[in-house]
């Protein structure tokens, strides 16, 4: 997508990058897990989703990338790998911004020309300004996810984005505890947002009331073991 900015995917030596920047800025640049092994060989879907605040990379309709669109000054990288990569970058698109689809590869000495790509397997869809996301919670840096986990102690969330975001944890375990809501800082530390006590066997429905960049929960329960049995998010 052009027009101050760009935002594409990018294959280099077997591996998927996202990238998003704004023109005259160093780009953001992230490694993308999930690109499958079979992926020369058999069709896949790759899907980008634009928003205000928000670039969504996917392929075959799991997310595996995701940054933050807002003027930091500088891109950074905040996770790289599963179950999605995170950044944030200093570019922000405008809702009327026009979009160019631009196929490359191969010798730069002449018009290259893809074999095996025809133009109704490109779309490029109206989008929203908001997203519309609702994710089971992933232990960090993990492709488990929180549901169904039996702990003895602290696991922790990987991030998810709250920036110009409305944010509702939906939460439950078979013993009571506490849930602390923690937020990620520009100086790359979490720091904790609030507190919740968590009853036993009780779904608990909140909304993170601050407007902060990324955030993420961390479950200690009081009496051990203790197993989780919902654990979803929905961003609007």
């Amino acid at each position: 997508m052009f027009g101050g900015g760009v935002t594409h995917f990018m294959l280099h030596n077997d591996k998927l990058y996202a990238f998003s920047g704004a023109w005259g800025d160093e780009p953001l640049k992230m490694s993308l897990p999930g690109l499958p092994e079979n992926y020369h060989l058999e069709r896949h879907t790759y899907t980008i989703s634009m928003h205000e605040t928000l670039a969504l990379w996917f392929i075959d309709s799991h997310l595996r990338g995701l940054a933050l669109l807002t003027h930091t000054g500088k891109s950074m990288v905040v996770h790289e790998g599963h179950p999605y990569s995170i950044g944030l970058t200093s570019m922000k698109p405008s809702a009327s911004l026009g979009i160019l689809l631009d196929i490359d590869g191969g010798p730069v000495d002449r018009e290259w020309v893809w074999n095996d790509i025809h133009p109704w397997q490109l779309r490029v869809l109206e989008g929203s300004p908001r997203p519309s996301l609702l994710l089971k919670l992933h232990l960090l840096r993990s492709r488990s996810l929180l549901e169904g986990k039996v702990t003895e102690k602290q696991l922790i969330s990987h991030p998810i984005p709250a920036l110009g975001l409305q944010v509702t944890l939906l939460f439950k375990a078979d013993e009571s505890g506490r849930l602390s809501i923690e937020t990620y800082t520009l100086n790359g530390t979490w720091e904790e947002l609030d507190s919740l006590k968590i009853p036993e066997n009780k779904l608990i429905s909140y909304t993170i009331g601050e407007n902060v960049p990324l955030v993420r929960v961390s479950y200690s329960p009081k009496t051990v073991p203790a197993t989780i049995s919902v654990a979803q998010v929905f961003i609007c």
